[in-house]
C-alpha cells in the first residue's frame, strides 16, 4: 500500500510539474509575442521638451495629478523616465513648499515638489514642479469609509471589494471639483503656477517654505513669457490646468494691462505651450459647466487677418491628448469640442494620441483588459515618454515611434 501510494504521488507530481510547464511556455509564448498595442497619433507636428532643451533654454515642468489619492513623489515614474529619455541624471534633493489658501492664508492646500535635473555638464536644465492636491478632498471622501471598512467590506466578494475601494477613492474627486464653491483645488494649481514662475530657475526657493504666493499677475505673466513652460496632467488634472490657463487668458484680455504694457502683450501673443494630457477627461468633465465666454472663433482669433487677431492670447497651445480606448476614464477630443468648449483666444490645437498602455489578455477565449492598468500606465510607457520628451516633428526621422506609432496628419485651413 506504501509503494502504491508513493507511486501515485510521484505521478500526480509529474503531472502538476508538466501541467506548470505547459503553462510556463504559454505565459514565455505570450512575453516573446510582438507587441501589437496600438499608437495612432492624429493631428499635427508637437514640440517635445527636447526642442527647448536643445537650444540651451531651461524648461519648467507642471504635473498635475488627477482622480484618486496621491501622495507627493507621485510622478517620480514619468519625471525619472523622461530625464533619462533626455540623457538627464543630476537630479538636485527635492524642495517642498506647503501651498497655502489666498483666501485663507492658514489653511494648508496642497504640496508642491520641486527638483531639478540636469546633464553631466550643466548644459541641460529641467525643473519639474509637482502639485499633490489630495488633501483638499480626503476629508470628503471619509464619508465613505465604512463601506470598505472591515466592519463591512468582507460582504463582497475579494474581487469586488478591490473595485468598490478603487471606485470609492477615484469617483468623488470630479464631483468634488465641479461642485466645490471655494474652487480649492484649482486655487491650489494657481498658486503653483505661481510658484513656478516666480522661483526663477528653481534655487530660489527655499525648502519647507509655508505661505501665499503673492506674486503680482503682471509679474507671472513677464515670467510666463521668458521662461519655456511645459505643462503634464492627469484624468482630472486636464480640466483643472485648463481652467488655470483660462485665468490668465483673461488677465492677457484686461483692458487696463493691454493699454499699460503693449510689449508684453505682443510678446505673450507670441507665445507657444504645450499641455500634454495623459487620460484626458476634458469632455466628460465638460458636462454640467459653461463654456468658456469665447468660443467658435479660433479662425477669428488665430488666423493672421482674422478680426480678432490683435486680441488672441497666445500664438498657439498645444494640446497632446493621450487616450487608451480601453481606458474607462479617457476620452478624445474632437473637432466639435475644440469649437463649442475651448476657449478661442487660447488659439487651441488639438493631437488625439490613441494608445494602448495596458496589454491585452485573452481568457476563456474573451479578450480583456485592466481598465485600471489602461488609466494608469501612461507614465510608465516608452511611447508616450517618447513623444512627451521629443515631440512628433521628426516623426519620420524617429525610427522609435514611426515603428511603433502611426501618424495622421490632420490639415487645417
Amino acid at each position: 500500500m506504501k509503494k502504491l501510494l508513493l507511486i501515485a504521488l510521484m505521478f500526480s507530481l509529474t503531472g502538476c510539474y508538466s501541467f506548470g510547464r505547459g503553462v510556463a511556455s504559454r505565459v514565455i509564448e505570450n512575453l516573446e509575442r510582438e507587441d501589437t498595442r496600438q499608437c495612432e497619433i492624429r493631428g499635427s507636428q508637437f514640440n517635445g521638451i527636447a526642442s527647448y532643451l536643445d537650444k540651451g533654454e531651461v524648461v519648467k515642468v507642471l504635473i498635475v495629478h488627477g482622480i484618486g489619492t496621491h501622495r507627493p513623489g507621485h510622478s517620480a515614474i514619468i519625471s525619472e523616465n523622461i530625464a533619462r529619455s533626455l540623457g538627464l541624471y543630476n537630479f538636485s534633493k527635492p524642495k517642498d513648499v506647503d501651498i497655502m489658501n489666498p483666501g485663507n492664508p492658514a489653511q494648508r492646500l496642497a504640496n508642491l515638489r520641486i527638483i531639478t535635473m540636469r546633464n553631466p555638464d550643466g548644459s541641460r536644465k529641467l525643473v519639474f514642479y509637482e502639485l499633490t492636491w489630495s488633501d483638499i478632498t480626503a476629508d470628503r471622501k471619509r464619508v465613505l469609509d465604512f463601506d470598505t471598512s472591515g466592519e463591512f467590506a468582507h460582504r463582497r466578494a475579494s474581487f469586488n471589494n478591490a473595485m468598490k475601494a478603487f471606485l470609492n477613492d477615484v469617483g468623488p474627486d470630479p464631483m468634488i471639483y465641479v461642485t466645490d464653491r471655494e474652487n480649492l483645488i484649482l486655487r491650489a494649481t494657481q498658486q503653483a503656477i505661481c510658484w513656478m514662475l516666480a522661483s526663477g530657475e528653481g534655487e530660489e526657493i527655499e525648502d519647507n517654505q509655508r505661505r501665499v504666493c503673492s506674486v503680482s499677475s503682471l509679474a507671472r505673466l513677464s515670467s510666463l513669457e521668458k521662461y519655456n513652460i511645459v505643462f503634464i496632467t492627469h484624468s482630472l488634472g486636464s480640466r483643472i490646468i485648463m481652467d488655470a490657463l483660462g485665468e490668465i487668458v483673461e488677465t492677457l484680455n484686461d483692458e487696463q494691462i493691454v493699454a499699460s504694457h503693449p510689449a508684453l502683450i505682443s510678446k505673450m501673443q507670441a507665445k507657444e505651450m504645450t499641455v500634454f494630457m495623459l487620460s484626458n477627461q476634458m469632455p466628460l468633465l465638460q458636462i454640467g459647466l459653461p463654456a468658456p465666454k469665447v468660443v467658435g472663433q479660433i479662425d477669428s482669433y488665430c488666423q493672421e487677418g482674422g478680426q480678432n487677431f490683435a486680441r488672441r492670447a497666445f500664438k498657439k497651445l498645444d494640446i497632446v491628448a493621450f487616450t487608451d480606448p480601453n481606458d474607462l476614464l479617457s476620452y478624445s477630443i474632437t473637432q466639435d469640442f475644440v469649437d463649442h468648449y475651448l476657449d478661442s483666444r487660447m488659439c487651441p490645437v488639438v493631437t488625439n494620441i490613441h494608445i494602448n498602455v495596458a496589454e491585452r489578455l485573452s481568457a476563456f477565449g474573451i479578450d480583456v483588459v485592466n481598465p485600471i492598468s489602461a488609466h494608469g500606465n501612461y507614465d510608465s510607457d516608452e511611447r508616450v515618454i517618447e513623444l512627451v520628451s521629443h515631440g512628433n516633428t521628426a516623426f519620420d526621422q524617429n525610427e522609435f515611434l514611426s515603428d511603433r506609432c502611426r501618424m495622421i496628419r490632420i490639415e487645417t485651413p
